[in-house]
Parts: C-alpha cells; sequence; structure tokens
C-alpha cells in the first residue's frame, strides 16, 4: 500500500517538473527570440526598409502564434517577442503605417481585378445563399488577416489602435462601393450593381457577427474602460460620487457596451443597402410601368364591348406580363436567396402600384372594361407572381396578397359589379353608417375600403350615369 503511495506521488512530482521544464525551455526559447528581435532593431536601415520590416513582422507573428498554440507557450508570460517588437516606438509606428499602406494596395488590387465581380464560388453558385462575389470575399480574407496579426499582441492598448485602423478601413471599403455604385445606378439590372448590393448584404451581416465575437467584445470593454479612466470630467465626477454613482457608472459602461465594436459600421453598409434596394425597385417600377403606359392603359374600357364573364388575357396585357417575368426572374438569378425577401415584398407593391396609377385610377370604366382587367390580374397576374416569387428561395414567408393588391382587387370588384347591382348598393352604401360598410361588401368579396373610397370609386364608372338619370 506504502509502495504504490510513493509511486503515485513519483508520478506525480515528476509530471509536474516536466511542465515546469517545458515552460522554462520555452521561456528560454521565447527570450532568445526577443533578444534577437532587439539586436536587429538596433540597425535604423531596417526599420526603413519596408520589405524586410514587413517579413520580421510576419516572421514574429508566426512563431509568436506556433509558440502559443502548437507548443502551449503560456499566454501570461512575461516574455513575448511580439512585445518585444512593439516596445520600439519607431517599429510600432512603422508596423501601423505598413498595415494601412498593405490593406489599401490590398483594396485596389481587389476592385480592380477583372474577376472582381464574379461569384467566389463561380463552379457552384448556387450553394452560396449570399452570391458573394470575389472582390467582398477577398476583403474579408484581408481584414481576418490584419486581426490575426494584431491579436498576437499581448498589449490590448496596442491591439486597440489597431482596431481602430481596422475600423477605418472598413469605412472606407464602403466608400468605395458607394463610389462605384453611384457610377452605375443609370441601370441597376446591369453588372456589377447586383454584385455590390449583394457584397453590401454579406459584409452587413458579417460585421454582426464581428461584433459579437468574444475577441471583438473584449477589445471593445477595455476600449470602454480606457476612454472612461482618461475622461478628466468623469474622473471628477468618480472622486465625488457615492457608492449609488459608482453603481451607475457601471450601468453606464454596460449600456455603452451595448452597440458592439462594429454595430457603427454595420449600420452604415446596411443604409446604403437599403437605398440602393429602393432605387432598383424604382427602376423596376418605371420599367414595367412603361408597358402598362404604351398600350393597356389606352384601352377604350369606358366602352369595352368584351363578354361580362372575360374568357381571354387583354393581348395588350401580355408586354406588362414579360417584362414583369424577366425582371423577377433576373432578381432571382442575381440577388442572394438571403436578401431576396425584402426585393419580394417592395417589387410585388411596385407592381401593383403601377396597375393602379397607370390604368386603375386615370381610367373611366364600364363594368365589362373592369372585370376584364379584373380578369387579366386573377387570371395571368397573380399566377405569374406565383411561379416567379415560388422560385426565389427566400429566408422568409412571401404572400402575392398584400395590403395594395387586395387593395386593387377590391375596386377591380367594385368597379366590375353589374350596373343594377352598383346602382343599388351606391344608394344603400350613401345611408349607413361607416360601421356597417365592411358587412354590406364582404358579400361582393370587397375589403379594406372605407365609404368615401367606394363613393369616389363609384365615379369612375360611366355606365352608370344614363341609368341613374333614368330612375331619377
Amino acid at each position: 500500500m506504502q509502495n504504490n503511495i510513493k509511486n503515485n506521488n513519483n508520478i506525480y512530482y515528476s509530471k509536474q517538473s516536466t511542465t515546469t521544464a517545458k515552460q522554462i525551455f520555452l521561456e528560454r526559447l521565447m527570450k532568445l527570440a526577443s533578444e534577437k528581435v532587439s539586436d536587429l532593431f538596433k540597425n535604423e536601415k531596417l526599420i526603413q526598409d519596408r520589405r524586410q520590416l514587413s517579413n520580421l513582422i510576419d516572421e514574429c507573428v508566426l512563431f509568436e502564434r506556433e509558440m502559443l498554440e502548437n507548443f502551449g507557450y503560456l499566454e501570461e508570460s512575461e516574455i513575448h517577442v511580439i512585445s518585444t517588437l512593439c516596445n520600439f516606438d519607431k517599429v510600432l509606428e512603422a508596423w501601423i503605417r505598413l498595415e494601412r499602406d498593405t490593406l489599401s494596395a490590398g483594396v485596389d488590387a481587389i476592385l480592380a481585378d477583372n474577376n472582381a465581380y464574379e461569384p467566389r464560388y463561380k463552379e457552384a453558385a448556387d450553394v452560396d445563399p449570399y452570391l458573394v462575389p470575389n472582390f467582398a470575399d477577398s476583403f474579408v480574407i484581408l481584414m481576418q488577416s490584419m486581426s490575426e496579426r494584431y491579436r498576437s499582441i499581448p498589449d490590448m492598448k496596442i491591439q486597440c489602435r489597431f482596431l481602430k485602423l481596422q475600423l477605418l478601413i472598413v469605412d472606407e471599403f464602403r466608400s468605395r462601393i458607394v463610389r462605384i455604385g453611384q457610377a452605375n445606378n443609370h441601370n441597376c439590372f446591369c453588372t456589377p450593381f447586383p454584385q455590390l448590393l449583394n457584397a453590401l448584404w454579406y459584409l452587413t451581416l458579417l460585421l454582426d457577427d464581428w461584433s459579437d465575437s468574444p475577441e471583438f467584445v473584449r477589445l471593445q470593454f477595455f476600449l470602454q474602460q480606457h476612454q472612461q479612466s482618461n475622461d478628466p470630467h468623469q474622473q471628477q465626477q468618480t472622486s465625488s460620487t457615492t457608492s449609488s454613482s459608482s453603481s451607475q457608472q457601471s450601468t453606464n459602461l454596460i449600456n455603452s457596451l451595448a452597440r458592439g465594436t462594429f454595430d457603427e459600421n454595420a449600420s452604415l453598409y446596411r443604409h446604403v443597402w437599403r437605398l440602393w434596394v429602393r432605387n432598383i425597385c424604382e427602376q423596376f417600377s418605371e420599367l414595367i410601368s412603361k408597358k402598362l403606359t404604351l398600350k393597356y392603359s389606352n384601352e377604350k374600357w369606358y366602352d369595352w364591348e368584351g363578354p361580362p364573364k372575360p374568357s381571354e388575357i387583354t393581348p395588350s396585357f401580355e408586354p406588362f406580363l414579360r417584362k414583369v417575368k424577366e425582371l423577377l426572374e433576373w432578381l432571382s438569378s442575381n440577388i442572394s436567396s438571403d436578401s431576396v425577401l425584402t426585393f419580394q415584398h417592395l417589387t410585388n407593391h411596385e407592381i401593383w402600384t403601377a396597375l393602379d396609377l397607370c390604368v386603375i385610377s386615370q381610367t373611366a370604366f364600364n363594368y365589362r372594361g373592369a372585370a376584364q382587367i379584373l380578369y387579366d390580374t386573377t387570371n395571368a397576374l397573380i399566377p405569374l407572381l406565383n411561379q416567379c416569387y415560388g422560385k426565389m428561395r427566400g429566408a422568409g414567408v412571401f404572400d402575392v396578397f398584400n395590403e395594395k393588391c387586395i387593395s386593387v382587387l377590391s375596386t377591380l370588384r367594385l368597379l366590375s359589379l353589374p350596373p343594377p347591382t352598383a346602382i343599388l348598393l351606391k344608394d344603400e352604401i350613401k345611408n349607413i353608417p361607416e360601421q356597417q360598410l365592411d358587412s354590406k361588401l364582404e358579400q361582393f368579396d370587397i375589403i379594406g375600403i372605407n365609404k368615401a373610397k367606394v363613393i369616389q370609386i363609384f365615379e369612375q364608372r360611366c355606365d352608370l350615369v344614363a341609368i341613374e338619370k333614368l330612375i331619377s
């Protein structure tokens, strides 16, 4: 029994001494590397030679990372080769300048590349829900490489200097995207506009993720504490406050961290994306409206001689349908499925708005003409929209029957009522309170229209005037 205890103790002390010996060996190895770096930087020419300095920084970063990740060198150890490098003010300043210049040159090269707007997974673009173009993917790699380099620095204060530079580079990249987009926004349906949109969406999501990552949360917390401790006004308040005020101060610090490191950048990227989505939807509306005003809106709807119950689509409606199909298929192919839901809602609204503004609200009808337009929309337009939107693999639920769609259909149903029914309903509505209107209109499958609007719509019926005169 005693022999077993002795053997176990020997094993324990043997492991402890082995661990200690390993750490001592690693520390001495790190010390040798640090001394070598110190000797190298005694030569001013090395600091001035950007190529040699860049290579040395990369070697120091790789050595530090390998020691920490592969050999178990303790992060809390006093000696770090990267710290030795940063202790030289000239070297640190040169590193920051080098980082900035290298990244700027990298961004220039990325945007100038012939394949900048090609999808990053060219051979398998259908598996990428973000349809990320090469230039955005390359920029992310640049930023990740930068993070890996400065994350190896033990001093968080120095890390924050690099973080501020990184935030600046991210914002400048947004400005570059904006300039390219502004130069090409005359035609949103051509390269590179959709690729820029996809890049903005993807980078916004990525910046949100970075803000939530532990490494950046830790830096954000340190930065907030450092700024608070260096604020003279805040220090004066702290010295004269009670414990309750100190608690309030802590609460304020926590609240200040509610916004992540990259939240402001992400908001700006998201803002540009929303503006450009609106631009592309406005152009969408212009293109489809032209097809309506070309001939369809000029049909003699006030004197339409078709059957009361139509059975064929109006030929002049087909150019509008073809254009809608063409543009929606383009959106399905060129806009990332992760962001396409917004386009579905907005383009659907624009389609029904165009039909209302270009045709319905500008036209006098007899009931046969309104019935024909109602037939065109329910038997041609709605099936087409369901087909096109169904092909878009959106990240949410979408329904063609939005508020505007229902309003247009209700208006057409009201306009297509046969004259006797329309006259009776018109007289009855004038004499009932607003509260009873919905129940009265429901029997005609008409919803969402108030009393004043119903009377206004009936004024578009040119076939009621003669009958009303006979009755009166």
